[in-house]
């Protein structure tokens, strides 16, 4: 038995000549020759046909051959210290089964998802999981519909800036959107929208922050810096620990009731197979 440091060298060795001989006719090999070895796994040459990946490098060849073996022999040592150490009250062929039926009934399950499920949810459905569900949904940190920019102070036309952001004209406001993708650091411009205030609130230096302007409805400020120019505006504000806004949650209320419905759906398709069928089961009792 070759320890795992002269396998990797014979390998080597064994590799280099087979990659400069050419290959015989397969009657002419009884048995493939043998790579590597490691107590009782054998790599043969047979093994590597296929590894080699589409328009590769004959001169990468080697190379590709040897990280392989390499891996391989990793590899081996692993599980012949897992099969020396693992439980001998483990039946392998029985968790082999169970697994094999687990991938088989997942996968037939994901068939009857894909065909059969109904993925569309009412505008009615999301509001009545809403009032049945929004006292779970306590928010943790105070919620805000709101338009926010962070510009830097050297920007082009900055003064332009403050006409567009004080007008309710909906072509300034496209102005200030177009303005904001070339040279804004980060901007929020829609109203429809709620965003963390503390997330906000972070790009913002406290110092420029009038005391309370998080909490307040309506908030309108415009600051600066030596390096940025701020602007938020407040226009809905939902603290924390209160009851979050449907929009927020409807994401993950999309989610809760499609997989409802997948619950119900095989749960459905299950018993329904079954009470086809029962005249085909058949129960023995010891």
């Amino acid at each position: 038995m070759v320890g795992v440091g002269k396998v990797w060298s014979y390998s080597i060795f064994l590799l280099l000549i087979a990659a400069c001989q050419p290959k015989g006719n397969q009657s002419e090999t009884s048995k493939a020759r043998v790579l590597a070895q490691v107590f009782n796994k054998q790599l043969l040459e047979t093994d590597l046909d296929g590894i080699l990946p589409e328009n590769y490098k004959p001169e990468d060849s080697t190379m590709i051959y040897n990280a392989y073996i390499e891996n391989w022999l990793r590899d081996a040592v692993l599980m012949h210290e897992a099969e020396q150490k693992i439980s001998q009250n483990i039946d392998i062929d029985r968790l082999v089964k169970d697994y094999r039926s687990t991938l088989i009934l997942h996968n037939y399950e994901e068939v009857i998802v894909e065909t059969a499920l109904d993925s569309t949810i009412s505008e009615a459905e999301l509001n009545q999981f809403y009032e049945e569900n929004k006292g779970n949904y306590q928010l943790k940190e105070s919620l805000a519909r709101l338009w926010f920019m962070k510009i830097p102070i050297n920007a082009n036309e900055i003064g332009q800036v403050d006409l567009w952001w004080q007008s309710e004209d909906l072509d300034d406001r496209l102005n200030l959107i177009e303005y904001c993708n070339t040279y804004a650091e980060i901007y929020h411009l829609d109203k429809e929208k709620w965003y963390e205030l503390a997330k906000i609130k972070r790009h913002i230096p406290t110092k420029l922050t009038p005391l309370g302007t998080f909490t307040q409805k309506g908030a309108n400020i415009t600051a600066s810096d030596e390096r940025y120019k701020y602007y938020l505006r407040i226009f809905e504000l939902i603290q924390k620990n209160e009851a979050p806004p449907k929009e927020y949650i409807e994401e993950k209320a999309r989610q809760v009731i499609l997989q409802k419905r997948k619950s119900l759906l095989l749960k459905e398709h299950k018993e329904n197979l079954y009470e086809k069928e029962i005249n085909n089961v058949k129960v023995f009792t010891q």
